[in-house]
């Protein structure tokens, strides 16, 4: 069936930027991982238990890329493998998502700094992922929306201003 080629040429393609994505997600979450620590309303420990929960969604996507990483295994079912492929994707976005929602900073200029990171990974995940529309979104989605809601939630009206550059910046 050709659906089943499609399939498996996305699924082909998102499970190659399963090694390069770990390395664009795990590394900026480290830093601003180490960068906040002490400087975040929330215990220091939530700020690693959030880094942790980053390293086992990059660790489910590993697990899925091991697993069909055989070629014939790929083509056996591809659509099931496209779709696990898609939900590691979305675990992966819901945990930069966390970030803004529990972990936000008070000091703006951190604020700017977790925005500028998150937009960072968020449009470098877009371009890993664009071979499948449904996993760009599934990715930017979560983290846009729980970033713009906490930057224009913000009293701070740099930040607020910085909420709306954010909408942009995702809508586009």
């Amino acid at each position: 069936l050709a659906t089943d080629d499609i399939a498996a040429d996305q699924a082909k393609l998102l499970l190659n930027s399963i090694p390069v994505g770990f390395a664009g997600s795990v590394i900026p979450a480290g830093v601003v991982a180490w960068v906040l620590r002490g400087q975040v309303p929330a215990p220091t420990l939530w700020l690693w238990i959030w880094f942790v929960c980053m390293v086992l969604a990059q660790s489910a996507r590993l697990a899925v890329w091991f697993a069909a990483r055989p070629e014939a295994e790929l083509r056996r079912n591809p659509h099931r493998w496209l779709f696990r492929l898609r939900m590691t994707v979305l675990m992966l976005g819901s945990s930069w998502a966390l970030l803004p929602l529990l972990l936000f900073p008070v000091s703006p200029l951190d604020g700017l700094f977790v925005a500028t990171v998150i937009a960072a990974v968020c449009g470098a995940g877009v371009a890993q992922q664009s071979s499948d529309a449904p996993s760009a979104l599934f990715f930017m989605l979560p983290s846009a929306v729980s970033l713009s809601v906490r930057l224009l939630l913000s009293p701070d009206p740099t930040l607020q201003a910085s909420g709306y550059l954010a909408i942009m910046y995702f809508a586009y």
